[in-house]
């Protein structure tokens, strides 16, 4: 399922790809034989639209499976098949990807449960008896008007992925606050990309080619250049915008030195 997910990133040809001996990886995942893998019914379908050449089963398959995998498994077994690492490695990673964040869920369980989604009206009523603000508001209203008064809870719903959207710049902080204290891989947030995903190198670029030109002329006062301090002020301003470790990730080498 992995190689069939690189080949479709990738556009190579999956069979010389593989090889017998990742076909014996793929196969074992039937078994339940390959760590972190489930016996899915679409791992099966792309196996065997592999090795009958049937490429719609493949791509059915593929289809259902591909939500269990983020980028970084991409990049991990980009490393395999050019050799800078082995099958052990990559079976280490899927074992562990997301461990971290299946924790946090865990230790934050009891603080979602304030989160305003009633299975009977009964439960909806015992809700808004205890909080006389939200009586005549619409569920979904009930739901937007909670979320803006918990960031804090917010956050952590959106980082263990019970939300893809945020409702507030304090939330959007408080992820990145989340992120970085507990040193979070971003590629494990599923509406991380879709939140705070821009191209930082590019947003800074401009700025960098600014640096020591005029900013403002006028006769008869000094002149004023755009600065490196101006240009600190930027980076610092999308730091806080979408987080330090996305920022130092797409750095240009001025903008790293900055960071570091």
């Amino acid at each position: 399922g992995l190689a069939f997910a690189y080949d479709d990133d990738t556009r190579l040809k999956l069979k010389e790809y593989t090889g017998i001996g990742s076909l014996r990886y793929l196969a074992g995942a039937v078994g339940g034989e390959f760590p972190a893998l489930e016996a899915m019914g679409s791992v099966a379908d792309m196996i065997t639209g592999f090795l009958l050449n049937d490429d719609r089963q493949m791509k059915t398959g593929f289809a259902e499976f591909k939500s269990t995998f983020t980028p970084g498994i991409i990049r991990q077994l980009n490393n395999v098949g050019s050799g800078e690492k082995d099958w052990m490695t990559l079976m280490f990673y899927l074992e562990n990807k997301d461990f971290h964040i299946k924790n946090l869920k865990d230790k934050w369980s009891k603080d979602f449960e304030g989160y305003p989604i009633f299975e009977d009206a009964e439960e909806r009523q015992k809700f808004i008896l205890e909080n006389k603000d939200y009586s005549g508001l619409s569920d979904a209203k009930m739901r937007n008007k909670w979320r803006e008064e918990n960031p804090l809870v917010e956050a952590k719903m959106f980082v263990v992925g019970q939300f893809t959207t945020l409702s507030s710049d304090k939330a959007r902080s408080e992820v990145l606050r989340l992120i970085e204290e507990h040193k979070l891989d971003t590629e494990l947030i599923d509406g991380y990309e879709k939140v705070f995903g821009i191209d930082t190198q590019a947003e800074l670029k401009p700025f960098e080619n600014r640096l020591g030109q005029y900013e403002k002329l006028v006769v008869g006062e000094e002149a004023k250049y755009f600065t490196m301090g101006n240009y600190v002020s930027e980076v610092n301003a999308l730091v806080k915008s979408v987080g330090r470790a996305k920022v130092q990730g797409e750095a240009s080498p001025l903008t790293l030195g900055i960071l570091e």
